[in-house]
């Protein structure tokens, strides 16, 4: 049962998003002319020998991991993550907490739903019961779609 303190919260939420500026991909409705930003760094075509941190190089997987935290971290911030999941992915009263997803996810999973949460918890089961739980649906973040897929490496990494 919805309490009208969980309402009103969730209306302010939802007013807090509403009022941040868009981060719109290329393609959204009324992105004519908006140019994408994203604060990962471009992809390399290092090939195998290249620097330490390249792919198919040794330490290749601690810089990759280093890069994906910073841009996980920089997406759960952008797209205001934190306003209903808490500063440290702990949930709370308007959003679940963001530990251990790996137990039922998968990256690719969790960038589809983050793309469309409505769409796909509308096909699974498991997130309709589990959004009963909370006074608002979850939003789709306004992050562009490096950034998604970013944010749900990093968040598949707890």
């Amino acid at each position: 049962m919805v309490t009208l303190t969980s309402l009103i919260a969730a209306l302010i939420v939802a007013a807090l998003l509403a009022a941040l500026p868009s981060c719109k991909k290329s393609g959204d409705a009324g992105s004519q002319g908006a140019e994408t930003t994203s604060s990962l760094p471009p992809a390399t075509d290092a090939q195998p020998g290249g620097a330490a941190g390249s792919p198919g190089t040794p330490g290749a997987e601690a810089g990759d991991a280093a890069t994906l935290a910073a841009g996980g971290q920089d997406a759960y911030t952008a797209g205001n993550c934190s306003m209903c999941h808490g500063a440290n992915r702990e949930g709370g009263k308007l959003g679940p907490a963001l530990a251990k997803l790996s137990v039922n996810w998968d990256k690719d999973k969790l960038v589809r739903y983050l793309a469309d949460p409505e769409g796909y918890k509308a096909q699974d089961s498991r997130l309709s019961a589990d959004a009963k739980k909370y006074p608002m649906n979850m939003p789709r973040p306004r992050l562009t779609d490096e950034q998604l897929a970013a944010l749900a490496a990093w968040l598949m990494q707890s």
